[in-house]
């Protein structure tokens, strides 16, 4: 691809790189923290934490505001029941895995500021996200919400030395035990081993026991305290109780919420600047990843004829399924976008495209990705098997294919070499398609590289028997979801399906070099 400028016109504030400063220090915040408790009541106190829905619940008497959380992660998740009549759109940002594939550390700055601008807009104190697992398998249904596979850059580490003050635990079970309620996962690694001091939080509907909650360094049970409830006759009043308490209020007061205006409606005027911040995201993070013969870049105001179809060209590709999902607003699709660019009277959009306008066509854009790919559930490692079958049609008569792939991770290319080239323009947020359709014409050059691997058949990845015998992973919308599991407290022997983590740190590019197997596309690769 010719080479071409990097510079753009994006002007956005530039976000220091430094670690995250409170707005009150810890032992400032301790003393008021103290004060606020002498004043509560063992009851005031137990609700403190339990939470309310979406918050930490509000002490009216002695004026602790109500704490509000929303979820997110590439964005500002909107919810009805919180609506305030100030935030009434989000910026749809790409997903934080493509973030990631921007290399960009300034950039990340100004991505979490605009986000952070949006929740002081709309009073939002807590934004569940980013989260933070490491990419370990292809069919994970969130890896789109990570950010890669590389145990040497942990995100979850990152974010504790650089001062962040809340935690969530995860649902997994370590051990037999529940993260939420683990004491060896919160006090021993969290707070001992990794120096956090702040506040812990389970996800939602995660724990079994309250007594081990309030015992195992957790401070917050959401979203109603329904388990902590159960044991409240032992736990009212008790120590373990007001160590939770002590360390939500510091928290919170660290954080400057009992303080601050808790609404900051003019921070909406800066929407258009994190627009920016979102399509500069997707500019960097979009992945070439195959270039034969030069066919990039597109010529602009050419009267060639570009066919463009796939089941994703007359999407927009915001994001996976779940929590994390913002929808953002002015969506504009591939097709639009390529159209806006490069003139409708060349851009042809087919969604079942004959023989003939195929093998015409001078060029050929297919974008295409998964039906359900999010929370909840593992998706296949190949494409839906009409996608597959699509592209296969395209490459046996046009030689001059573009796969654009909107997908959380790797995907099975059998036909890769078939292709004149590659996109992983993964889930590219609100301006994603304008930015695809910057690179393809050549505006700028593509400059993202891959935060994982690409391997060429499942089989090659680190646990590719994860699923239990007689199970299947299905490219139907109801797609593999594992039978639950009993509960801890009824475990009496081998579970029926655990998962072994054999490889140990040699995850991703580590276990290829490990296993001397080359990945289709290697880490790194853009």
């Amino acid at each position: 691809m010719n080479p071409v400028s990097l510079k753009t016109q994006f002007s956005y504030d530039q976000a220091a790189l430094l670690p995250f400063k409170s707005e009150q220090s810890q032992g400032e915040a301790e003393l008021r923290a103290k004060e606020l408790l002498s004043q509560m009541s063992a009851e005031e106190r137990f609700n403190l934490v339990c939470g309310g829905g979406f918050t930490i619940r509000a002490c009216e008497r002695l004026q602790i505001p109500e704490i509000i959380m929303y979820d997110g992660g590439q964005g500002v998740n909107l919810r009805p029941w919180c609506d305030n009549g100030v935030l009434e759109k989000t910026v749809s940002f790409p997903c934080t895995q493509q973030l990631a594939a921007t290399w960009n550390r300034r950039l990340t700055g100004q991505y979490a500021k605009a986000i952070a601008e949006e929740c002081r807009a709309g009073g939002i104190h807590v934004l569940l996200a980013p989260g933070v697992n490491i990419y370990r398998s292809s069919q994970c249904g969130r890896n789109w919400e990570y950010m890669g596979e590389d145990p040497y850059l942990p995100a979850f580490k990152a974010g504790i030395e650089a001062g962040v003050l809340s935690v969530m635990t995860g649902y997994n079970l370590l051990n037999g035990e529940y993260c939420g309620q683990s004491y060896y996962v919160i006090q021993k690694l969290l707070r001992e081993q990794l120096g956090f001091e702040h506040l812990v939080m389970t996800d939602w509907n995660s724990v079994t026991d309250g007594n081990k909650i309030a015992s195992s360094g957790q401070d917050l049970e959401m979203p109603s305290g329904a388990k902590l409830t159960e044991a409240k006759d032992q736990l009212l009043g008790s120590e373990a109780i007001d160590r939770m308490a002590l360390r939500v209020l510091r928290t919170c007061i660290m954080m400057g919420f009992h303080d601050r205006p808790q609404l900051v409606p003019e921070l909406v005027e800066r929407l258009s600047e994190h627009e920016e911040v979102a399509y500069q995201t997707a500019l960097e993070g979009i992945v070439l990843l195959r270039n034969e013969a030069s066919i990039l870049p597109l010529a602009e105001n050419s009267e060639e004829t570009i066919l463009v179809t796939g089941n994703y060209a007359s999407r927009t590709p915001l994001a996976g399924w779940g929590s994390g999902r913002i929808e953002g607003y002015n969506p504009e699709s591939f097709v639009d976008a390529f159209a806006r660019k490069a003139g409708d009277h060349t851009v042809q959009y087919r969604l079942h495209p004959n023989e003939g306008e195929v093998s015409s066509a001078n060029a050929v854009i297919v974008c295409v990705g998964y039906e359900h790919e999010g929370e909840g559930k593992d998706r296949p490692f190949e494409l839906p098997k009409p996608v597959e079958a699509q592209i296969q049609q395209l490459v046996a008569l046009n030689r001059r294919v573009i796969v654009v792939i909107c997908t959380g991770g790797a995907v099975r290319m059998d036909w890769h070499d078939q292709t004149a080239a590659i996109f992983q323009a993964g889930f590219c947020g609100q301006r994603g398609p304008a930015a695809l359709a910057d690179l393809i014409w050549g505006t700028v050059s593509p400059s993202g590289k891959l935060p994982y691997s690409i391997e060429r058949h499942f089989a090659d990845s680190p646990d590719p028997d994860y699923v239990p015998k007689g199970l299947n992973v299905s490219d139907q919308r109801n797609n593999l979801q594992l039978p639950g599991l009993e509960k801890p407290e009824h475990f009496t022997g081998e579970w029926p399906h655990q998962i072994h983590y054999k490889e140990g740190v040699f995850v991703g590019y580590r276990w290829y070099a490990q296993q001397q197997i080359q990945p289709r596309y290697c880490f790194g690769h853009g």
